[in-house]
């Protein structure tokens, strides 16, 4: 999340709904960091757990200037499953496929139907938005927008002399295939260990030199399509459900 004590400001970044554009429209504010439970620092912790290990901040989120944005669940569960592939089964992007994405959302299915809040890092993403919003059945955040619609927050950027959010960033690149691919495989674990801009800053370069491509990570019908899959994502996400068609009425 994004704290800004002098503007009394708190943006919760729920994972895969386009947390990246606020985050590098003002990367300088920086990132608060909170233990998830696992030993890890992590920035997309439910407030229930925030609130249970770290009582200010949770207080700064419940009275502050709140914002945070929520996603069509198919659609971020279709976007969290290509993530994980690549982030923790470093799968490259040709063999994130329908039928091996699929197969993926059965054992993640299974992780989450027997874990707790928080999750690990390797399945943080898959975290039911409402966790980031509601403590207790109390919705938290006072202003909850859809992905991509930022005229709430940009309103308060621009009173407070911010730079406002663009383009929504949450089009997942991913690299060619071919010698840069396998390159870029290789680095990845050093690049890791650089700072958010400077990654952020290499990464718009490279993408404007066409070394990266928009990834074929849009359908969801191979999860539609599962009774199985499907049926665990409404019951699963069935909150989000509710929320996300709430503010889409909003919108």
């Amino acid at each position: 999340m994004i704290i800004i004590d002098e503007l009394e400001f708190a943006y919760v970044h729920i994972p895969k709904c386009g947390g990246s554009s606020v985050y590098y429209t003002n990367y300088n504010l920086g990132l608060t960091l909170v233990d998830n439970g696992h030993d890890q620092k992590s920035t997309h912790v439910p407030l229930g757990h925030v609130k249970a290990t770290d009582p200010e901040l949770y207080q700064k989120v419940c009275n502050y200037h709140s914002f945070a944005h929520v996603r069509e669940p198919v659609a971020r569960f279709r976007s969290a499953l290509f993530q994980h592939c690549r982030e923790f089964l470093e799968l490259s992007s040709s063999q994130c496929d329908d039928a091996s994405l699929l197969q993926v959302a059965y054992s993640v299915a299974e992780e989450l139907e027997n874990a707790d809040f928080p999750y690990p890092m390797k399945y943080e993403h898959f975290t039911p938005q409402y966790s980031y919003l509601e403590v207790d059945g109390e919705c938290i955040i006072k202003h909850i927008g859809v992905l991509g619609d930022f005229t709430e927050l940009n309103a308060f950027y621009s009173k407070s002399g911010l730079n406002t959010v663009g383009v929504s960033l949450n089009v997942t690149y991913t690299p060619k295939e071919g010698l840069f691919s396998c390159l870029a495989k290789l680095v990845q674990p050093l690049v890791g260990m650089l700072a958010p801009e400077f990654k952020h800053k290499i990464w718009t370069w490279l993408k404007s030199k066409g070394f990266y491509e928009v990834s074929k990570e849009n359908s969801t019908d191979f999860l539609l399509n599962d009774p199985k899959i499907i049926s665990f994502i409404r019951l699963f996400y069935a909150r989000d459900f509710e929320l996300y068609e709430k503010f889409s009425r909003l919108r």
